[in-house]
């Protein structure tokens, strides 16, 4: 896995961030491109910079940074002593407020036309729509639920990690998913460039109180999973193959190749049981989802001590990667959480009580703030692992 510093050190990293409300921290916006400016934004003295272990270029800032294990300069919390044991080993534990500390709040368009206004970092601490539960001590990212939305949207967070990944595992425990009809939130991974050139990898997502959740990816042409036995690989089921499949004509430009999860992985029956685990594993040989309800979470998910995926059985979602779809399909990826309302496919497929549609959907979304009390996350923890020979 590789690490991308997005600024030299932690001290820099928090005031760029805006994270915590401070003086000086103000609402950016523009349009929805990763090149877009955010609340978090570096200064000229924090000047990202991106390199790869491998050799790989960099970006356009050109000199490299490398954040090692046991590397002081490791922003997101000390990496974990001891000896060096051939697996998966822990890179970041991102609980609460260490969570916020680790991404960039991005106060822009929506990108799929939600019915939503993405806010910038002082905003949603001011509003409460992104907090530390002060009981549990697990993240929160809501969507505002108390007041008539005006033409521009219900306010929502979009987040986006500091921190760019290649290859590696990455684990979220979620206890509760935003529900609610016109409700679709997602928890993804995004590459640099013109979407879908850098790839995009879907884990956590659906809409309308769906039951059942839907992991997806989207490339650009010559990605295909039409080879793979789905029933020898994975638990799921697939939908489309093509990952760079759409139907502009039908309305449904941008579907990839998606897989279903089990009953009860999204939506309010998830969050009935107390939500569960996620997981996703990228390597250059595929890529793999797990989900756990809270029941059945192997214990060395639930520590974070040692995961060893090969325990795990087959993944809910299984993306081979290969001679039918490159693993360069994939370039260094940045986590994104976000929950919009509406849009390109919660509206499309939208049945609610003023009628079908993208219309009636911002028409409810609008005048209903109580319907989206229960649109928020709840995280426990976020981790991220990188393999060690």
């Amino acid at each position: 896995m590789v690490y991308v510093s997005i600024s030299r050190t932690l001290a820099g990293l928090l005031t760029a961030a805006c994270l915590v409300p401070t003086v000086g921290c103000e609402s950016t916006g523009g349009a929805p491109t990763e090149s877009t400016s955010t609340t978090g934004t570096p200064d000229a003295s924090t000047t990202a910079s991106t390199t790869a272990s491998s050799g790989a270029s960099g970006g356009a800032s050109g000199g490299p940074e490398v954040l090692l294990d046991n590397d002081p300069a490791f922003p997101f919390g000390p990496p974990i002593a001891g000896p060096k044991i051939p697996g998966y080993v822990i890179t970041n534990d991102l609980v609460g407020q260490s969570l916020f500390d680790a991404f960039e709040v991005m106060a822009i368009d929506d990108p799929t036309h939600g019915t939503v206004k993405y806010v910038d970092s002082a905003t949603a601490w001011s509003k409460g729509l992104v907090s530390v539960d002060g009981q549990t001590g697990h993240a929160r990212i809501a969507v505002e639920s108390q007041t008539v939305a005006t033409t521009t949207g219900r306010e929502s967070v979009r987040l986006r990690s500091k921190l760019s990944f290649n290859e590696g595992l990455f684990l979220i425990d979620v206890t509760h998913l935003p529900q609610g009809n016109a409700v679709w939130p997602s928890f993804w991974t995004l590459g640099a460039g013109s979407w879908p050139a850098g790839g995009e990898i879907d884990i956590i997502e659906g809409v309308n109180d769906a039951s059942h959740n839907s992991t997806t990816l989207h490339t650009s042409v010559d990605c295909s999973m039409a080879g793979v036995d789905a029933a020898a690989t994975m638990t799921g089921t697939y939908g489309e193959r093509d990952c760079n499949a759409g139907d502009k004509d039908a309305g449904m430009p941008y579907l990839g190749c998606g897989t279903s999860g089990p009953t009860g992985s999204f939506g309010p029956q998830l969050n009935a049981a107390g939500g569960g685990v996620f997981a996703m594993k990228r390597t250059s040989e595929s890529i793999d989802v797990w989900f756990w309800p809270r029941a059945s979470i192997p214990a060395d998910v639930a520590t974070g001590l040692h995961p060893t995926p090969a325990t795990w059985g087959l993944p809910t979602s299984h993306f081979a990667l290969g001679g039918a779809c490159s693993a360069g399909h994939f370039s260094e990826q940045r986590l994104i959480l976000n929950t919009t309302l509406c849009g390109d496919w919660a509206g499309g497929v939208f049945d609610g009580p003023g009628g079908k549609g993208p219309w009636a959907c911002a028409d409810y979304v609008k005048g209903n703030p109580s319907a989206f009390k229960q649109a928020f996350w709840d995280i426990a923890w976020l981790r991220t692992f990188e393999y060690q020979p």
